[in-house]
């Protein structure tokens, strides 16, 4: 019953959200609902799962997707994002494959280099310092990106500076190699982005379905926040902390903080640069 509950509340909430996300996720939340009517509800607990899903799992894991990431860890403390990652990537969530591990990493300093240095592996990277420039603004503050070799190097900057979370913006990095610390350092952050986002983005908005869908649309969003741009809306910090915050719930951000860090630093308060 608490499920069904959640997945109401869920699927009211989002009805004021971007269109596109909230279309699509109530469209599936009605096919999940006409499923759910005619199965016999029988399956495995789910600590148990392994592939192939029966139908019932399906609907149940589908269900899982779209449920308030606080509600779901309550109703599953033998779970962890883990769970997100092994069912949802085979079943096209192919964004998860960046959770894949999180939960295994000790070693923040080796962690973020290995993040950072990541997208030079890639297609499309451009070769170091190669990439062009853009300045860009967001509530009031103008910064400069340099050196934008892969295409994901613009909107983790605008990601990471919102948080404070780049070399230069005050972070002690040297807690990064002392694991405990550097935890407790990221609980203190998480909570902060919290409260910036409890009146705008209750808890129900927040769950692995938006948080998939969302990252497919926010990064080319923040192109409207370049200097010169003339589509609209523009992003906000809120826009980004919303993406953070359900790794915040999840207990690995303190991976993502160190990755920020590792990557680049703010100099003079208004250009980032790669490290």
């Amino acid at each position: 019953m608490l499920a069904k509950v959640a997945l109401s509340l869920l699927s009211a909430s989002l009805i004021g959200a971007q269109q596109a996300i909230s279309d699509e996720d109530s469209e599936g939340c009605t096919g999940l609902l006409q499923i759910d009517m005619g199965i016999s509800h029988r399956m495995r607990p789910k600590t148990q799962w392994e592939e192939p899903l029966s139908p019932e799992e399906i609907v149940e894991f589908e269900k899982d997707m779209r449920k308030p990431i606080k509600l779901w860890l309550l109703e599953n403390p033998d779970l962890n994002s883990d769970y997100f990652v092994k069912f949802g990537i085979p079943r096209g969530y192919t964004e998860l494959v960046f959770w894949n591990g999180v939960h295994n990493l000790t070693d923040y300093v080796e962690s973020g280099m290995t993040g950072a240095n990541m997208w030079k592996t890639l297609p499309g990277y451009l070769g170091e310092g190669k990439g062009p420039s853009k300045t860009w603004t967001i509530e009031g503050s103008t910064i400069t990106s340099h050196h934008l070799d892969a295409s994901s190097y613009f909107p983790d900057d605008a990601y990471c500076w919102t948080f404070g979370w780049l070399k230069g913006q005050g972070l002690d990095g040297s807690l990064m190699s002392d694991k405990l610390a550097w935890d407790a350092l990221n609980a203190q952050e998480c909570n902060k982005i919290g409260e910036a986002l409890a009146v705008d983005f209750p808890e129900e908005n927040h769950t692995v379905y938006r948080h998939v869908m969302w990252n497919r649309v926010w990064p080319n969003k923040l192109e409207c926040n370049v200097v010169g741009a003339s589509c609209t809306p523009r992003m906000t910090k809120n826009n980004l902390r919303e993406h953070v915050y359900r790794k915040c719930l999840f207990g690995f951000a303190p991976t993502e903080m160190a990755y920020c860090y590792s990557r680049a630093s703010l100099v003079d308060g208004t250009d980032i640069v790669r490290h």
